[in-house]
């Protein structure tokens, strides 16, 4: 019996180191980011716009996200319509969904992490009608943000990839 309780509880331990460790392995993607101009950062083009489908996103000046153990905030600003607006998604880690919604457009999305890299899967709709989904997904390479994005929608597929430094 003795055995059994030493077996259960080294069971228990090495559970708990790896689970530590995991936890450990994660980045913090928390600060001030500003998109890298030029080949590091790269966009297929954007279909053309489609009656009722999303429009294009909007430029991004800088992103500002506050990352905690259950959540990860993230606040763009960006250019749109001339002037500049933020943006501000908030996001569950725990795997469940968050609702975020940019004017009529709401974003369902549940984060998960895949080793390092924070993987972000939304469904998009507008009048409880699904159009596109994307997956964004954020890492840290050498000091800087990489976010890399799929967005499907009617009109097509589309894919890009920011590079973003700490300014």
């Amino acid at each position: 019996m003795t055995r059994a309780y030493a077996t259960a509880g080294y069971l228990l331990a090495l559970t708990l180191l790896t689970t530590a460790a995991a936890a450990q392995t994660r980045p913090d993607f928390s600060g001030i980011w500003k998109p890298v101009e030029g080949p590091a950062s790269t966009s297929s083009p954007l279909p053309p716009p489609k009656p009722g489908g999303p429009p294009p996103p909007p430029r991004t000046l800088s992103t500002t996200i506050a990352q905690s153990a259950t959540e990860l905030r993230v606040d763009r600003r960006v250019e749109r319509d001339g002037g500049e607006a933020v943006i501000t998604f908030i996001y569950k880690l725990d795997g469940t969904e968050s609702l975020n919604q940019m004017g009529p457009i709401v974003f369902r999305t549940k984060a998960a992490w895949d080793g390092t890299a924070l993987v972000l899967s939304s469904v998009i709709s507008t009048d409880e009608r699904t159009i596109g989904e994307s997956r964004d997904i954020y890492r840290l390479e050498n000091g800087e943000l990489i976010v890399e994005t799929t967005r499907q929608t009617p009109a097509g597929t589309s894919t890009s990839r920011d590079v973003n430094r700490k300014g």
